[in-house]
């Protein structure tokens, strides 16, 4: 099993079929219906040749945060919903209740537990909050949990993720699809139609736009966008045409990360790639370097060709260092303002408490309106305190422990090390562009996390846990259970 990508050859030929369509209708009327018919197009070909086509459709839609306002007539409307109900679904079809929970679930689960008592007793109870306000906001955090550990169970199972990657190298297409619409129509008719604050944030002071694709911040799409490359990039591929096609849309895929202008997630890809590279026997170091010397000439040759855009985003992550610039500087004062509130209700937080009142003492007037600290661990330290913070980081010290230990432990196998590759690689990008920006709002970037993180999780054979897959002979759900590492595989029904 090469996990999926023995089709992504004729995936690939559908995609620029898809991709040439969407770019030909920018420049003809009813252009944004015509670029979701060549991606729907795209996703029915794709669908017809997967086994789990629920699972990949699932995974295909994963980055889509809201309803297209040009199909709404400018209202806002979540697509959060139909992905829950679809994790739901997901969840009956594959009976992932059945599974023992792992040390990651388990700290998933008390995270889940102390966020109830956080919000709806303690907030409820002793803080005298309203109970329909506490319970939006608990909903929303542990939908994004309960989902998440869905999620990953499901890619836990080797016979489902041939179709996880097909579904998210689709949902790399509907990002750049996106992109390369709204990159044409401009800033001032995406503000026409309706995308504006507060729902999206995407337009610069200079009077410019970052394209935002189906995510609400051009940030949230860069992070997202780096996660998917990384986790395309480590996958498998044994053919050599299927090597050059996977590569190719590598290729076109760092090119939108660049256009994207997120500097956390260019930093945060760049580590990320770093550490693969270091610690991983998937690549031959000969190979990197023939690859290396072929690809300086290609960069000098596209700065000759395009100084003025070379310019721009060198001149973008030269501001890194620059903590006058006004994006840094901000950022310094709300992180300033935030632990300054943080000292002072450090043990369980504000909860569901107003960030911007909260530290309204502690930062300039001007930056009032902000909403949250710029970033991931601050911002659950704020609402939940040190026990909560704890708790959250210890998902991520397991992740990279877990995932270190198998790439440690695994014979040197290239099909089996890629699939942890894959897995730490985009993990430890989501894990370093949190230090710069606010995530726990994305239902959908925790989903797709939580999804890679069980992807490269190997099973727990001495815990007996019960994995998913589905009978070739009848097409019904069964939980393959292995109860230690010498006994046989025992399969038993789900029912």
């Amino acid at each position: 099993m090469n996990y999926g990508l023995r089709n992504v050859l004729p995936i690939s030929l559908v995609a620029l079929l898809g991709l040439s369509t969407s770019f030909l209708s920018l420049f003809v009327g009813y252009r944004l219906v015509l670029l979701f018919i060549s991606l729907a197009f795209v996703l029915f070909v794709v669908a017809k040749i997967s086994t789990h086509r629920v699972l990949f459709v699932t995974t295909s839609l994963m980055p889509i945060v809201y309803m297209p306002l040009e199909f709404t007539n400018g209202q806002y409307y979540s697509f959060t919903y139909v992905l829950l109900i679809l994790s739901f679904v997901l969840a009956y079809k594959y009976r992932t209740y059945v599974a023992k929970s792992d040390a990651f679930e388990k700290v998933a689960i008390a995270i889940s537990i102390y966020i109830f008592i956080r919000i709806l007793i303690i907030g409820v109870f002793i803080e005298g909050n309203s109970f329909a306000s506490s319970f939006s906001l608990l909903s929303s955090d542990l939908a994004k949990i309960i989902s998440g550990v869905i999620f990953y169970r499901l890619s836990k199972s080797d016979q489902l993720k041939p179709d996880i990657i097909r579904g998210l190298f689709t949902a790399f297409l509907v990002l750049i699809g996106f992109q390369v619409y709204q990159t044409y129509v401009g800033v001032y008719r995406l503000i026409d139609i309706g995308y504006i604050a507060p729902q999206f944030n995407y337009n610069t002071a200079l009077g410019d736009m970052r394209a935002f694709s189906t995510f609400l911040t051009p940030v949230a799409f860069g992070t997202y966008l780096a996660m998917i490359i990384s986790f395309l990039m480590w996958s498998y591929a044994e053919k050599p045409m299927i090597r050059f096609f996977k590569w190719i849309f590598i290729g076109i895929g760092i090119i939108a990360l660049i256009f994207t202008e997120t500097r956390g997630a260019w930093i945060a890809f760049f580590l990320s790639t770093l550490i693969i590279l270091m610690i991983s026997r998937v690549i031959s170091w000969t190979r990197l370097m023939i690859f290396s010397i072929l690809f300086i000439p290609i960069i000098t040759i596209s700065v000759m060709l395009f100084p003025e855009v070379f310019v721009r985003y060198a001149d973008r992550l030269s501001t890194i260092t620059d903590l006058t610039y006004s994006s840094n500087s901000i950022r310094l004062q709300l992180w300033t303002g935030a632990m300054e509130a943080i000292s002072r209700n450090w043990l369980i937080g504000y909860g569901q408490s107003d960030f911007a009142l909260a530290v309204s003492s502690y930062i300039p007037q001007n930056l009032s309106t902000f909403t949250h600290p710029h970033e991931t661990y601050l911002e659950f330290l704020f609402k939940y305190g040190i026990v909560g913070f704890l708790l959250y980081i210890s998902l991520f010290i397991i992740t990279v422990y877990k995932l270190l230990k198998t790439i440690r432990e695994l014979p040197i196998d290239k099909r089996k090390l890629s699939i942890v590759a894959s897995a730490l690689g985009a993990s430890l990008i989501f894990i370093f562009s949190s230090f710069t920006e606010s995530f726990w709002g994305s239902y959908n970037l925790y989903i797709t996390l939580f999804l890679i993180i069980g992807f490269g999780t190997q099973q727990n054979k001495k815990e007996g846990n019960c994995m998913p897959h589905m009978d070739k002979e009848y097409n019904v759900p069964l939980v393959r259970c292995t109860e230690d590492a010498d006994q046989s595989v025992k399969v038993r029904w789900a029912d």
